[in-house]
C-alpha cells in the first residue's frame, strides 16, 4: 500500500475547499462578507466546536484520533497548513500591490503617515489604561508573580499598536472599493503600522531584558536594515524591472510573466523577513513595483485570479483554527476579554478619524471607514502576545484574552465595515441625487 507523511493534507485541503464553497453560498445568501464566513468556518472547523484541525497547536483532533493519524504525520500536516496560511496572506497582499500604484501612494502619505501614527497612540494608551484599570481589581490574572505592572502594560499596548490590514483589504476587494482613497490610505497606514510596531517592540524587549539599558545599536541595526531594505526596492523598481519588462515583450513565451511574477514575490518576501520586515510587506511592494507596467501586469493577474480563489480563503480560515473559544467562557475572562476587543476596535476607529481628519479631501464618514479598517488585528498581534508569554510577561489567562479579541475582530470588523460601505454608497447615492436636483432646479 502508498503512503505519504502528506496523506492526511490531502483530506484537509478537500475539507477546507468544499465546506468554504458552502459557506460562500450562506454568506452570499445573506448578503454578508465573504470573509466573515471563511474566519467563521476556522472557528466551526478547529478546537473550539467540531476539532476537525487545529493550528493553536499540534495536539490531536477529534479527526485525528477517528482516522489514526500518528504524530509525525499530524506535524507534517500541521506545518503545510501553516505554510499555506503565510502562502495565502503573501498572495492576498500582492493582489492588492498589483491594483495599486506607487505614484497614487506617494500622494496619500501624508495622510497616511499621520493616520498610522494616530492609529498607534491612541491604542498605547487604551492598552496602559485596560492593565492599570482592570489590574487594580483582577492583579492575579493579569500578572505573573515577580513581574511588574508597567511590563505587562508595555506589551499589551504594544500588541493593541498592529494592523492585520488582510481582512479589511477582503471586504475592500469584495465591495469593489479598493481603487478608491480610503482603501490606498488604509494599505499605506498599514505599512507604517506594522514598520513602527515591530520597532516599537524591539524597544519593549531590550527594555525589559536589560531594564532601562535600551540597546541603542539593536534599534539602529533593525531601523537600518528596514531603510535598507526600501532602497532596495526602490532601485528594483526605477532601474532594473523595467529593463526586465522590455526583455521578456520580446519572448513569444505567454507563461513568462507569471512565473517572473511568482520568483519576484517570493524574493521580495524572503529579502523582507531577512530585513527585519514582515513578508507580506514584501509581497506588497512586489506587486505595487510590477503595477506600473499594464501589460505585464494584465498578464500575471489573469493567471492569479484562479490560484488565489481557493488559496487566500486559507488564511482567514486559519484565524479561526488558531484559537480555542472554550479557554476564555469564564466569566471573569470573557468579561475582560470583550472590554480588550471594545478598547481595541474604538482606539483604532478614533485614531483613524483624527489622522485623517487634517486631510479636506476626506470626509468624517470616509475617517471613520478608514478607523474601523485599520481595528482588523491578526497574526501581528498574536505573535507579539505569543512573545509576551513566552518571556513570562503574560499569564496564560492574558494571552486567552488576546487571542479572544483577535478572533472577535476578525468576525466583528467585517460585519460593521460592510454595513458602512452599504451607508457610504446609499450616503454618495442621495448626495448625487440632491446635487441633479439642484442643477434641474437652476435651469428651471
Amino acid at each position: 500500500m502508498a503512503t505519504s507523511e502528506f496523506h492526511f493534507v490531502f483530506l484537509i485541503i478537500s475539507i477546507f475547499v468544499t465546506t468554504l464553497k458552502l459557506m460562500h453560498y450562506i454568506m452570499d445568501k445573506y448578503e454578508q462578507p465573504r470573509v466573515l464566513g471563511e474566519v467563521l468556518l476556522g472557528v466551526i472547523l478547529g478546537p473550539s466546536i467540531f476539532s476537525i484541525f487545529s493550528l493553536e497547536d499540534k495536539s490531536p483532533t477529534n479527526l485525528t484520533k477517528f482516522l489514526g493519524v500518528d504524530t509525525y504525520e499530524l506535524n507534517s500536516t500541521y506545518y503545510v497548513i501553516s505554510f499555506l496560511a503565510e502562502l495565502a496572506a503573501i498572495f492576498l497582499l500582492f493582489e492588492v500591490g498589483v491594483e495599486l500604484e506607487i505614484d497614487v501612494i506617494k500622494r496619500v502619505g501624508k495622510t497616511a503617515t499621520i493616520v498610522a501614527f494616530g492609529g498607534m497612540i491612541i491604542p498605547f494608551i487604551s492598552g496602559m489604561i485596560f492593565v492599570f484599570g482592570s489590574a487594580y481589581f483582577f492583579k492575579e490574572i493579569l500578572v505573573p508573580q515577580g513581574v511588574e505592572i508597567l511590563d505587562v502594560a508595555l506589551f499589551i499596548s504594544t500588541a493593541l499598536t498592529a494592523t492585520s490590514v488582510g481582512i479589511s483589504i477582503k471586504v475592500f476587494i469584495e465591495m469593489n472599493q479598493l481603487s478608491t482613497k480610503v482603501a490606498r490610505v488604509v494599505v499605506a497606514a498599514a505599512i507604517m503600522d506594522d514598520i513602527i510596531s515591530l520597532v516599537l517592540l524591539t524597544l519593549v524587549i531590550t527594555y525589559i531584558e536589560e531594564k532601562s539599558a535600551i540597546n541603542y545599536e539593536q534599534i539602529f541595526s533593525i531601523l537600518f536594515l528596514i531603510v535598507g531594505f526600501f532602497i532596495i526596492c526602490f532601485i528594483f523598481h526605477k532601474f532594473i524591472f523595467p529593463r526586465f519588462v522590455r526583455l521578456i515583450e520580446n519572448t513569444s513565451d505567454r507563461y513568462l510573466p507569471f512565473m517572473s511574477a511568482i520568483a519576484i514575490l517570493f524574493f521580495f518576501s524572503w529579502l523582507a523577513l531577512e530585513m527585519h520586515v514582515a513578508p507580506i510587506i514584501g509581497a506588497f511592494i512586489a506587486g505595487v513595483i510590477m503595477s506600473g507596467h499594464k501589460d505585464y501586469v494584465t498578464e500575471v493577474k489573469r493567471s492569479f485570479t484562479s490560484l488565489n480563489h481557493w488559496i487566500t480563503p486559507i488564511f482567514f480560515i486559519s484565524v479561526g483554527l488558531k484559537v480555542n473559544i472554550k479557554e476564555v467562557l469564564s466569566p471573569v475572562l470573557l468579561f475582560l476579554g470583550i472590554i480588550l476587543t471594545i478598547l481595541a476596535i474604538y482606539s483604532k476607529i478614533i485614531g483613524g478619524m483624527l489622522g485623517s481628519k487634517p486631510d479636506p479631501n476626506i470626509t468624517v464618514y470616509e475617517g471613520k471607514i478608514i478607523g474601523t479598517s485599520l481595528a482588523s488585528r491578526g497574526e501581528v498581534t498574536l505573535i507579539f502576545g505569543f512573545t509576551a508569554l513566552s518571556y513570562g510577561i503574560f499569564t496564560q489567562e492574558l494571552f486567552s484574552m488576546v487571542v479572544l479579541m483577535v478572533i472577535l475582530n476578525a468576525i466583528i470588523i467585517p460585519f460593521i465595515l460592510k454595513r458602512m460601505f452599504d451607508q457610504w454608497e446609499e450616503k454618495v447615492k442621495k448626495e448625487k441625487e440632491e446635487m441633479a436636483k439642484k442643477k434641474l432646479n437652476n435651469l428651471n
